[in-house]
């Protein structure tokens, strides 16, 4: 979903994986508005933000894989605990970068590709 600089959830951008979620939906989720409190939003309240914000341009292909796998996991009714999820597609692309930085990128972006292209099957298989 895409959130402005006051917090508020620009209407048709939120999805469930690949799939998109409903402005009514999106409203009932978050107590009858489609503003997220600052609490949710900033780890200055000591527990760390509940809502991760990816803002750069960089941040696309991890956005990418993490709704490509969220579906993979909603489609095949795989049950699934998403802050961990989100934890393992972080470490991975870690991993991942890791790898290229010290001369696999061949090898690397091989398996990126073909990771995507396995996850861009499974999707538009469904339709």
């Amino acid at each position: 979903m895409k959130i402005d600089a006051f917090h508020y959830i620009q209407s048709g951008t939120a999805y469930r994986g690949l799939q998109p979620v409903s402005d009514q939906e999106v409203i009932e989720m978050y107590g009858g508005t489609q503003h997220i409190p600052l609490h949710q939003m900033s780890d200055f309240y000591g527990k760390g933000p509940i809502v991760k914000q990816f803002m750069d341009i960089f941040s696309l292909p991890e956005m990418t894989l993490l709704s490509c796998v969220n579906d993979y996991f909603i489609t095949h009714n795989i049950e699934f605990d998403p802050v961990h999820l989100f934890k393992d597609v972080t470490e991975n692309k870690a991993f991942l970068w890791s790898t290229m930085a010290v001369g696999r990128q061949s090898q690397t972006l091989k398996l990126l590709m073909h990771l995507r292209l396995q996850l861009w099957k499974d999707a538009s298989c469904r339709n």
